[in-house]
Order: structure tokens, then sequence, then C-alpha cells
């Protein structure tokens, strides 16, 4: 569905070109996504010691003097038109900050953009400031590796001379072409702030709602006042630290603060329209956009001898289901595209079958008509992927979701989520990216549900590797088989989709490799790549050169070969991690005790659990052969704060473990 999202994009792996609407930014550089900017000609804080609040901050480049966002609602002929007004006023606190340098304002056919000014302020000796206005704003084109067509748009401009002490100012006016597209306003920014502002302005004759996400009522200011014939109501919070980021954590609208504005219906003659702020609103919207889409009857009959040919000898509802659903996942292309209400509406499933081409709007339009002429109802399903933190229940706005997929409803009532898009889910699986999220599924114009996708357990996705070894000298040499299965085995079909053989055995020989660097990869074979239903698997032989390591009559064995599991969390990180799926690593070594020796000892097993967590290593003798396991499972997929020291300590565990060999003795 198309990615309306402004005036900064998000990068989903599957969003299908999706509208979506959830605020966000890119905070490694200075934001210009719609956070913004307030401005006092006075200069506000002005006055304050540059060096004193860059000592207060000195991991940070810069602080926002102020932030605002202005929502204002008026009724022009009979219907709801919204602007919002963006403002922010940033100082800087160091110097050379080449990341302020450039900046962009992203618009698009939904967000036009009405109005842009931008300053820059720089010190002089007396106090004062020399205004710079920004006199050149360059007209640019969204990219994205994912999207291959949007009407995305972006003003580009610099500001100059940015170095401590200066000041920069950006005002700029968005018009919101629909009054279902108001997005959340994040009232935190990747730069502390001495001020951040939310308001929204509105007739008697229009209802709103709002929504806090990661934020109390006590942690911000509410004021409502009355402003000719306007309500208004004001949010503000002061002395806002700037939020942590890490790459390998979530996007902050997980957890920085956010209020989600909303019509929820308007005065006409008739009586109140509604626009969204219930899921009864939300769906009726969307179903008026899809209206008649599908009532093209170009390539229906080349359709029709398809699911003929696929189905003719199959008898059973899941059977047919099965097969349409393979044809769709492997004969039409994704390709996301966003241009307009196109965004939002589906394609004629028979123009999709002629071009063999679509997004996931048009996956989900012709699983439906596919199913339909095999006499199997199917429904349009709007969802969010996993990258967007909200559902229905609590934000029911266009916000929560960016992804459409259809829905077959078995004989038991059991609903099955079918995403084309994923072209190596096996059918009866869920999407990894589409994971306890809330599916709304679409029954006809009035009717509707929604539904919990399910997560998957760990025993769906598990990645087994089981080694018989034995030594030779110094030396291990392994002969050992690997199976993959669910979700790593989707990644993986992604990740070596179309590369040649060497490239493959390349891949690997890079997850395989364990003991030491010195690993070497003799020989491997490589099957069920491409096959849905049958795991991954793996045959290869290996040697780990100089690993055993012996004392007088003694050796030494570390079985412990796979030690990757994870590293010490540090104290100071508030930010959660994020995972794509709940997972199974199993590691069984069989390891030969060679002739002339015999056991001396083994270490003792090791069993830690933490919440959603639990590491296990067993060692089991059975004649001449020591048995090695080594299980990892988890069972969470966002690990936040409240983890974290139960996680330390059950690595602090399971490391002191990895440091026992098994000791063997001549005889």
């Amino acid at each position: 569905m198309k990615n309306i999202l402004y005036p900064q994009r998000i990068n989903v792996k599957h969003n299908g070109g999706y509208p979506n609407l959830s605020g966000i930014f890119y905070p490694w550089k200075r934001i210009s996504f719609g956070i913004s900017l307030f401005f006092l000609i006075s200069f506000y804080a002005g006055a304050q010691n540059v060096d004193s609040i860059a000592a207060k901050f000195p991991d940070k480049d810069a602080y926002h003097l102020a932030i605002e966002h202005r929502y204002d609602i008026r009724m022009v002929d009979g219907k709801p038109a919204v602007t919002h007004s963006i403002k922010e006023e940033t100082l800087y606190l160091k110097d050379d900050v080449s990341s302020a340098q450039k900046e962009t304002v992203h618009y698009s056919s939904f967000f036009g953009l009405k109005s842009l000014a931008a300053n820059t302020y720089i010190p002089k000796k007396n106090g004062k400031y020399k205004r710079v206005p920004v006199k050149s704003f360059r007209d640019g084109v969204n990219e994205s590796s994912w999207v291959f067509y949007d009407d995305s748009k972006q003003k580009v401009f610099y500001f100059y001379g940015v170095n401590k002490g200066v000041k920069t100012e950006v005002n700029y006016t968005l018009d919101v072409k629909l009054p279902q597209l108001m997005t959340a306003v994040s009232m935190q920014s990747y730069y502390p702030s001495e001020k951040i502002l939310c308001s929204v302005s509105y007739p008697d004759d229009v209802e709103i709602g709002y929504v806090f996400t990661n934020l109390k009522e006590e942690d911000v200011t509410t004021q409502k006042t009355k402003e000719g014939n306007l309500n208004v109501i004001t949010w503000t919070m002061k002395n806002v630290d700037g939020f942590e980021f890490e790459f390998d954590g979530p996007s902050p609208r997980f957890y920085i603060p956010q209020i989600h504005t909303f019509i929820k219906s308007y005065k006409t003659p008739q009586g109140r329209e509604p626009v969204v702020g219930s899921v009864e609103n939300l769906h009726k919207w969307y179903r008026s956009l899809i209206e008649g889409y599908d009532d093209e009857t170009d390539g229906v009959d080349a359709m029709k001898e398809i699911v003929d040919s696929l189905t003719h000898d199959l008898k059973s509802e899941r059977e047919k289901v099965d097969a349409i659903f393979k044809w769709v996942q492997s004969n039409i292309q994704y390709i996301a595209f966003e241009y307009e209400l196109a965004g939002f509406v589906p394609r004629p499933a028979g123009k999709v079958c002629t071009k063999r081409f679509g997004d996931c709007k048009d996956m989900a339009s012709i699983l439906k008509d596919m199913l339909g002429i095999a006499g199997i109802k199917a429904y349009l399903t709007w969802i969010g992927t996993r990258d967007i933190p909200y559902n229905y229940d609590k934000v029911p706005t266009p916000s929560s979701d960016n992804h459409m997929i259809a829905t077959w409803i078995d004989e038991n009532n059991k609903p099955h989520f079918l995403d084309a898009t994923d072209k190596h889910i096996p059918f009866g699986e869920v999407s990894d990216h589409i994971q306890g999220k809330q599916a709304l599924v679409s029954f006809s114009d009035t009717e509707f549900k929604v539904y919990d996708v399910p997560i998957a357990p760990p025993s769906f996705t598990q990645f087994i590797d089981t080694c018989r070894l034995s030594i030779s000298g110094s030396n291990i040499k392994g002969d050992a088989n690997l199976l993959v299965t669910g979700y790593y085995k989707d990644d993986i079909g992604y990740r070596l989709s179309g590369e040649k053989r060497e490239e493959r055995e390349k891949y690997f020989r890079a997850i395989l490799e364990k003991g030491t660097n010195k690993f070497h990869l003799d020989s491997i074979d490589i099957r069920n790549l491409k096959d849905k239903e049958l795991p991954i698997e793996v045959d290869y032989k290996f040697t780990i050169p100089g690993f055993v390591s012996s004392y007088e009559d003694e050796m030494y064995v570390d079985m412990n070969l796979h030690k990757r599991i994870g590293k010490r969390i540090d104290d100071r990180r508030n930010v959660p991690f994020v995972y794509n799926f709940r997972d199974l690593h199993t590691v069984v070594l069989i390891l030969d005790i060679p002739e002339g020796y015999k056991l001396e000892s083994v270490p003792e097993n090791f069993d830690g659990v933490t919440r959603d967590f639990h590491f296990t290593i067993d060692y089991v003798v059975k004649g001449r052969q020591v048995i090695y396991t080594l299980k990892l499972e988890r069972s969470v997929l966002v690990m936040d704060k409240s983890y974290f020291t139960d996680w330390n300590k059950l690595l602090d565990g399971i490391s002191d473990a990895f440091n026992e060999t098994i000791v063997l003795k001549k005889i």
C-alpha cells in the first residue's frame, strides 16, 4: 500500500507500497521530518549561555529551543479542511555540524506544501544575530529501493555557516488533502528540547479525538481554550531530553511519546458524517475507496483458465487455496506503486493477471478473485507490518496499517492470512512481518472483523546442526547435517534468491563456521533451497586445525563449538531489542573417543532460564561417544529494559559453561 508518510519515509521489508501514516524520523541527522519547528524572532532562549547548554548535553550537536505542530481544521464547502503548520528553532552546540547543513522537507499528493521559509541566524559580537534567509529550494524526488514509483516529493535546501552558537529556523505548512490523514506528532526529538507543543483547532461542527502512545496524561500539560469560533486543545512538554537511538533497536515510534489527533465526525445537514476514530469508521472509509475497483473484466477469462488448470483435480478447499496461493507467489512479481489514491486501491485482478506484476493490494486482489472463481470466499484485509507499533484497538486510524493481504476462513472458522508478497512462506503459515498484528478483514461494505494474527512458536523456526566429530592428531574433523526451517528458511530464501552456486556456498560457509577462524569447509551439498514445504538441508564436512590441546597423558576437547549467542547489554541502555521471530537453535555434537583414550571427566550440564529465554547444555556419555547438545530458545519478539538484568545473568552463566572442556586420558 502507498507510503504517504510525510515528510520522511520508512523502509519496510514488505509494506507493499501501501500508505504508512505513522510519524517517524531518522535521528542520526538533523530531522526535517515534521517534528518541527517553532521560531521566535525575539529568540526566546537567545540570551542563554551556549556553553552551559553544551555542557549539559555533551553528546548532542544541537538543542531545540522550541518545536511546534499546529493542526488547523476549518469547514470548507461543508467538509473539514486540514492544514498542519510545523515550526522549529534550533541552537547548535558544536562547531562544524555538517549533518545540519542539508535539510529536506517532504510532501506529496496527500500533503501539499503550501509554504516554506528557512533562516540561519549567525551571532554577532554585540549579542545580536545576523539573519541569513535561505533563498534556494531545490525540487527533489524521494527514492526507495523497494518502491518502483511513488509521487512523494521533497524540497532540499542548505543552511550555511552552521557552527556553535548559530541558530536555524524552519517554518512550513502542509495542506492535508484528506481529513482521514492527520498523523501522529512526536513529543520528543533526538536533540533535547526546551519546549515541544502540539495543538489542534477546530469548529463546533467537528468532533475530534486523540490518543497518547508512550505518554501519560500527567507528563504533558493540556490546555483547552476558545479562540473566536474555534476550540483549541494544546499539549505542551518542557525540558524534554533527547531520545536514545540504537541501530539494533526498533523505530523510535516504539518508545517515544506521541499524540495522535484525528477527526471523528463532522456535522452535515443530513446528520453527522463519520471520518475515523473507530474501527467501524475506518473500515467504512476504506470500503468507500475500493468501491467498484474490480468491475473491469479484461483478463478474467485467462484467469479462469488458470484457476481451472490449478484446481480441476483437487477436491478440498484447502488444496485449492494452497495451489492458487502458490501460483500467485510464483507468478506475480511484486512491484510497489505509490501514486495518489492508487496507493490505497487495488487494481482489477484480471489486469494483474495479464501484466503479471503488482503491489500488495494487487496480490490481495488477484488472490481474492481467483479463489472466488474456484468457488471459495476470500476477503481483502488491511494490516500493519511489525514496523508499526500501533494496533486498531488503540489507534483506529490509517496510521495503524501499511499493507494489504487476503484472508481465507476455513471450515473450522480459522482465518488464514495469505500474504503473497512473501515468496517463500509456505501456505498455512503467517509471514514474519505481520506476526502479532491485528488484521482488519472486510466481509462487505458494513461487515468486518478484527483478528489477532498469531505469533509462530520457537519450534516453527529452527536451526538444527548435527555433527559427528572425530579427533585426528590436534585436529577436529566433522561430518555434519544442517536443517533450517520456518523463518530462518524464509530469510535464507530471500538472501540467496537468484544467487549462483558459488555465492550460496559462500553464504553457508559463513554461518556454518565454528570453533575458531581456522575452520575449513571441506565439502558442502545444499538441498531444498527453493522448496516451500521441506526444510533446507545441508550436508557438509569440515576440519578445525589445532583445536585439540594435550598435556602429558591428557587431551582437552572443547565441545562448545558454537558460542555466538549474544552479548551483555550496557546498563545505560533503555532502547528495546526487536527480533523478527521466535526461534530454537540446536547444536548436537557426537564425539567419538579416539582409540587409546578413555573419558576422564565431562563438564556439568547447564540449564539457564529467564523470562522468554531458555539456554541448556547437556552432556551424555553413550559407550565410547560423548553427545553434547546445546539448545538456545527465544520466545520473545520485543525485549525491553525489564529483561536486561536477567539476560546479563543468563549470559554470564552460559559463558562460564562455555569455558569448560572434556578431558580424555591415555589408557
